[in-house]
């Protein structure tokens, strides 16, 4: 993904060898994460207002760094890593 297309509290969902991921784009610092709720496996959506990650079906909450910050889930979303490379974001 060319960072020049990510603006500010930008979400993208992708699929990745069957699992999707979504990238965010926030403070001008792009992070990615595996979407599935540690819960029981959900999809979280991106609200950006919030800047938070909710999970719609038990109600858990995740920060932008993918803490819990409201249960019933204890597990943080699993980051995803990636690399910088000639201006692109490379998921790895």
């Amino acid at each position: 993904v060319p960072l020049s297309s990510l603006s500010e509290d930008q979400s993208l969902y992708f699929e990745r060898q069957g699992t999707q991921i979504v990238l965010i784009y926030t403070n001008h610092e792009p992070k990615v994460f595996d979407s599935a709720c540690p819960h029981l496996g959900c999809l979280v959506k991106w609200d950006q207002n919030e800047h938070v990650f909710l999970c719609p079906c038990h109600g858990a909450v995740f920060d932008d760094q993918g803490k819990v910050v409201k249960g019933p889930v204890n597990a943080p979303l699993k980051g995803i890593k990636f690399e910088i490379k000639n201006n692109m974001l490379v998921i790895a």
